[in-house]
Order: structure tokens, then C-alpha cells, then sequence
């Protein structure tokens, strides 16, 4: 009976052992699991809010070049869509990079135009992708890196520019839009974010931001060695 009576203990003994480490593993595969599922959120969230500005000039456009992906911000993003729809005849510009920012040095006193953009050339700095046309450039300097900016719905608009006046003032579902940035002055060094297009306008097929959704002028002055250069990259007779 005795033999019985510790037989009988040993094997609950074991069976208490056995459900014990069975537990115990459970429990830790869990604390595991979530712990792993926590850090891959807070990765997540960070990667969803992270800032393009975290990013280097240099970083930011290779990595939109190389991908064809927008590395704008949602804010950015969605300033550059809504000024598209106050584009008039969006289908003269071929859109290449849907939201970018490029930093460089104004180029010339900045412009307006009959249909109520303001016009200036910039000249990227030199860490920045080579986005302009042969026609951005000068005969007299082929290997420029000038692009064209426009700030649409600027300024007034000439009444015989009917197209303008409708995409600006009279879009259909869209607001009256007129753009409250400031233009920068010549030869400061600016930062840049819209859409990166080439305006076919008269097969000329210009590197444009186009429209410019944000303009922020960088702190300092601008280097004689950043090129910055006080000449027009192209005409701007009949811009359109």
C-alpha cells in the first residue's frame, strides 16, 4: 500500500512538473509575441509620420529619382495636388516626379506673366540630381543645372488669358485659388517643393517645378561658388 500511496505521489509530482514548464513556456512565447508586435508598430508609426526633412537635400532627390516615388510629406503631398487642379491646360506639362524638393540659388529677378504665374530660374546647388533640359540652358553653357519655377495663380491675370482665369478663379468644384507665397529675390538660396514636369509648350520641353507648393528661403547668403549666375535660362516671351 505504501509502495502504491508513493507511486501514485511521484507521478502527480511529475504531472505538476510537466504542467508547470508547459505554462511557463506559454506565457513567455506570449510576452515575446507581444513584445515583438509592440516594436514592430512603433516602427510602423515612425516610418508612416518620419518627415522627409530627416533626410538630407541629396538623399531626398536621389532616393525620388531612383524610385519614381514621391518623398514628400502628406501635407506636401496633398498642397502639390490641390494646386495641380488650378494648372490651366495641364496637358502641355508631362509630369515626371509628382512631388519633390530641390534647393538652389535664384537665378534672376523673378517675373510675371501674362497668365498670372510667377516666373524665375534657379540653379541647383551641386549635390542635386541633374534635372534640367538642354533647353533650360544657355548656347553659351550647355552644361548648366537650371530649372524653371512657377508660382501659379500669383499675380493678376491678363483678361485675354481666358484658361488661367478659369483654372485659377472659376474651376468648377475648386475655390478661387490666389497664391499667398512669397517670391524669393535674386540670388538667394531657397529650398523648393512641387511637382517636377517638362512643359511642351511650342516643343521647347523646359525642367519646371511646376506648380511651386512651398518656397522657404534657406539662412545665409549665397556663395559666388554656388553659380548663381544673373542671366535668363531661357526666354520667357509667351510663357505659357
Amino acid at each position: 500500500m505504501k509502495t502504491q500511496t508513493a507511486v501514485i505521489l511521484a507521478i502527480g509530482i511529475v504531472l505538476m512538473v510537466i504542467l508547470s514548464v508547459t505554462a511557463c513556456s506559454t506565457y513567455s512565447f506570449a510576452v515575446t509575441t507581444n513584445s515583438s508586435s509592440s516594436s514592430s508598430s512603433t516602427v510602423t508609426r515612425h516610418t508612416t509620420t518620419g518627415k522627409a526633412s530627416s533626410i538630407t537635400a541629396a538623399q531626398h532627390n536621389t532616393t525620388t529619382l531612383q524610385s519614381g516615388n514621391s518623398q514628400c510629406d502628406n501635407f506636401e503631398k496633398n498642397q502639390v495636388d490641390f494646386l495641380w487642379t488650378h494648372v490651366y491646360t495641364p496637358s502641355r506639362l508631362i509630369q515626371k516626379i509628382p512631388c519633390i524638393t530641390v534647393t538652389g540659388v535664384v537665378n534672376d529677378n523673378p517675373t510675371s506673366e501674362e497668365d498670372g504665374d510667377t516666373h524665375f530660374v534657379l540653379t541647383l546647388d551641386a549635390n542635386q540630381p541633374k534635372l534640367s533640359q538642354p533647353t533650360n540652358c544657355q548656347p553659351s553653357n550647355p552644361g548648366c543645372n537650371y530649372l524653371i519655377v512657377e508660382i501659379i495663380c500669383h499675380n493678376p491675370i491678363d483678361k485675354s488669358r481666358t484658361a488661367a482665369i478659369d483654372a485659377c478663379y472659376n474651376s468648377g468644384d475648386h475655390p478661387p485659388y490666389h497664391s499667398g507665397i512669397k517670391a524669393p529675390a535674386y540670388n538667394q538660396h531657397v529650398i523648393i517643393t512641387g511637382r517636377y514636369v517638362l512643359d511642351t509648350f511650342g516643343g521647347r520641353n523646359w525642367g519646371e517645378i511646376h506648380p511651386a507648393a512651398v518656397i522657404k528661403v534657406l539662412p545665409g547668403a549665397a556663395s559666388p561658388s554656388m553659380g548663381a549666375t544673373k542671366q535668363s535660362a531661357a526666354p520667357v516671351k509667351g510663357e505659357e
